[in-house]
């Protein structure tokens, strides 16, 4: 997903994610050792004359659910498991986010909490152009929660046969052949799966075992643009 961070805005490329809610990106400093290799230059945040750092006691550094150090919030974020786990650490603060929008003109969202990475890996097949994560979970700090007010809590993104989409943002995305299903939000976006074809029989979902779950029973997670069912 491409966005714009700071002022002068630069360019952020992230990979979606809907099981995190922290949005952040690679930032000066980060030496060659402790940072992924970019394309892009790194966020420098003494260029931004709206970048602002966030204190340990501030209702933002809550918000985050982060720690501190030395009086300031940082955060620290691991995906995955083993030898292609991914993780990122830094400090939180806000920024302006800046949007492409269906009128042509940028939407500029202020002071929205990221993350300034500081110490960051990425498994051995992130794409070259990419600089961290758009985090899009249900939590209180994802971009979502905060742009709430905005796009009343609403976002769709088509998952197309072939080539890119564009995430829309309070809204839904409709036209020919575009087939949906709600979502069911708790600490995670669910589906609730109702039965599973194989061939030409249809194998009826029965709630049983240890949860007795009818509603929201798969746990959808969107990463990387690719979709993984648990």
């Amino acid at each position: 997903m491409h966005l714009s961070i700071g002022s002068p805005p630069v360019d952020i490329y992230g990979s979606v994610d809907t099981g995190s809610d922290l949005v952040w990106t690679q930032c000066e400093p980060c030496p060659q050792s402790q940072c992924f290799r970019q394309e892009a230059s790194l966020f420098d945040p003494k260029k931004s004359s709206t970048y602002n750092s966030i204190s340990c006691f501030s209702f933002q550094c809550v918000i985050a659910g982060t720690n501190c150090s030395e009086g300031d919030c940082i955060y620290s974020l691991a995906y995955g498991r083993g030898l292609h786990g991914s993780f990122s650490s830094g400090n939180i603060a806000t920024e302006t986010l800046t949007f492409g929008s269906t009128s042509g003109q940028p939407l500029e969202m202020p002071k929205i909490i990221f993350g300034c990475g500081h110490n960051n890996s990425e498994s051995p097949n992130t794409p070259s152009n990419q600089t961290g994560t758009i985090g899009l979970g249900p939590g209180s700090s994802s971009l979502i929660s905060q742009m709430a007010t905005s796009i009343a809590g609403k976002f769709s993104y088509c998952l197309p046969h072939e080539g890119s989409s564009t995430i829309n943002f309070g809204g839904i995305v409709a036209g020919a052949g575009v087939v949906s299903t709600p979502l069911i939000i708790r600490d995670h976006y669910y589906l609730t799966l109702e039965a599973i074809s194989v061939g030409n029989q249809r194998l009826e979902f029965v709630s049983g075992g240890k949860y007795f779950i009818d509603a929201g029973n798969i746990l959808l997670i969107l990463v990387f643009s690719v979709l993984y069912y648990h």
